[in-house]
């Protein structure tokens, strides 16, 4: 029988007043991690089918209280077990989820209201990879259908999964990549890796109309300067942030990039304002800790996200050192090592950077990796969260949360985003599951397709103050909550703060070749 377990524990090696769940009854093959949704991330369930064989609806979404840990709605509705959970998403009013039918080799979209009635259900064709947009629309939901490298079709469909619309995009010309994809209310912002032929490279943005699902813009990103390869975006206080690395001329090759860069959007998805530093420049500043790590040929780092705080007037951008030994067709390995942060001030002028040291750890990555470069996989390990850090805490980006394994367990970690001996304290986030999981698929094809985790980190901004980790062993979900340093332990003397951050006046960052910006 399902069931959720809430209660107190007092556990030293954890922490004081920690909140627990577990759910049972999983069917190991149909696990496809824990899901948040909301605005501020805070719907978390867990959609799974059953191993309890006295019920005949044998497929369960456990919707779980993110302050609480304690189940607020249990649906159960009978499904083929044929049927393999690929994705889902929550709109508000019901849940959307994404089938493989292994017996009759097709996708199938259901739809299942919150008292379990099925409302939808029908059949999805010809796509490589779907991704479901639930938004906070009661009335339908977005799919989007990728095809591999060859465009992709943006659909609106009501709540029995009839289209009130559909758009298809398709190059004039080359490959689309599809890399990433961004949604609110107003807009549909759809990420492309554009290639011809050689090692040029251009990304451009699509913006989609929600609404009827019209072409608001697109847009080249770009700048006079530079021809940016970004590896995340996201959004701060509404604004939309890209950053990464560039090549000079827009064309990739084997040696290490040209510069960093950190660039505002504009509402069309366009540069807006953007910030550089010389590759050179960050080596040098890192060079008493991990400067050599940069060097290497076949190292990188994995940009993962950026904020701006107003406290210190400072933009930061965080990412880890990665290296990459590839096995091409069969598969590689990666170390990930040492966390970096590059800032810059409010006038777009570079601060400095600074490192934290972490335990290196070994990932295993199986799948064809001839098709792909070293910043495409590091962008793949920051997507899919397999990179350690995790977010920035608090408002002002006080603080930033990673994991790392000293002893051999994971530990949710905290330390100051600005001063080297501002350090918090550690969780266990692995009690009852044996050893770190290291081993993951890699698909080029698919770069949005992200692992499943069996342990994670799950913050919510409904309270920052508080993350709730899960860890799923056997048949079982363990649920906690911790309660993370309080923030005040991470204020900084702004003065100090700056002076770690600003260069010595004696010495002048390298001046950067000039460059020709990417062709049309």
């Amino acid at each position: 029988m399902n069931r959720i377990l809430t209660g107190i524990l007092c556990l030293a090696f954890l922490n004081a007043n920690a909140q627990e769940g577990i759910i049972d009854s999983i069917k190991k093959s149909s696990y496809t991690g824990m899901y948040q949704s909301g605005e501020m991330n805070e719907i978390l369930y867990l959609p799974y089918f059953t191993t309890n064989k006295q019920n005949k609806k044998n497929f369960t979404i456990s919707q779980i209280n993110t302050e609480s840990l304690q189940e607020e709605n249990v649906i159960n509705v009978e499904l083929p077990e044929s049927y393999e959970l690929k994705t889902s998403t929550f709109n508000g009013a019901a849940y959307i989820l994404h089938f493989y039918d292994n017996s009759k080799k097709e996708d199938v979209l259901i739809t299942t209201e919150l008292d379990g009635n099925i409302k939808g259900k029908a059949q999805l064709k010809g796509s490589s990879q779907v991704v479901l947009l639930g938004g906070n629309s009661p009335e339908g939901f977005i799919a989007i259908q990728i095809n591999k490298r060859n465009g992709y079709k943006v659909s609106m469909f009501d709540m029995d999964i009839k289209p009130k619309w559909e758009k298809s995009f398709k190059p004039s010309s080359g490959n689309w990549d599809v890399v990433g994809i961004n949604a609110n209310i107003e807009r549909i912002m759809v990420v492309r890796k554009e290639s011809s032929s050689g090692n040029k490279y251009v990304f451009t943005t699509h913006a989609i109309q929600p609404e009827m699902g019209e072409t608001v813009s697109e847009s080249r990103l770009q700048s006079d300067e530079i021809a940016p390869y970004p590896t995340f975006f996201t959004t701060n206080e509404g604004i939309s942030i890209s950053g990464g690395v560039y090549y000079n001329g827009g064309m990739y090759n084997e040696s290490n990039p040209d510069g960093v860069f950190m660039s505002m959007l504009a509402p069309d998805g366009g540069v807006e304002q953007i910030m550089k530093v010389p590759y050179s420049q960050v080596i040098e500043d890192l060079k008493n800790t991990v400067g050599d790590n940069l060097t290497k040929r076949n190292s990188g780092i994995a940009f993962t996200s950026g904020v701006f705080s107003h406290e210190l007037q400072q933009y930061i951008m965080v990412g880890e050192i990665f290296e990459i030994s590839k096995n091409e067709r069969v598969g590689g390995t990666v170390t990930l090592k040492d966390i970096v942060l590059v800032s810059f001030d409010f006038e777009l002028k570079y601060k400095g950077s600074r490192s934290i040291a972490l335990k290196n750890k070994m990932i295993n990555l199986k799948g064809d990796l001839s098709k792909t470069n070293k910043i495409d996989i590091g962008t793949w390990l920051s997507r899919s969260s397999i990179t350690r850090f995790k977010y920035f805490y608090g408002h002002s980006a006080n603080a930033i949360a990673y994991t790392n394994n000293p002893d051999g367990a994971d530990k949710l970690c905290y330390k100051s985003t600005y001063v080297d001996s501002i350090d918090g304290p550690c969780f266990e986030i692995t009690q009852m599951i044996k050893g770190n999981q290291n081993t993951f698929m890699f698909d080029a094809d698919e770069p949005l397709k992200k692992p499943v985790f069996n342990y994670g980190v799950l913050p919510s901004a409904m309270n920052v103050e508080t993350v709730t980790t899960f860890e799923y062993d056997g048949n079982l979900l363990f649920l906690r909550k911790i309660t993370a340093p309080p923030l005040e332990d991470f204020m900084v003397d702004m003065e100090l703060a700056n002076q770690e951050h600003d260069p010595p006046m004696d010495e002048e960052p390298p001046a950067e070749e000039p460059q020709e910006p990417a062709e049309e």
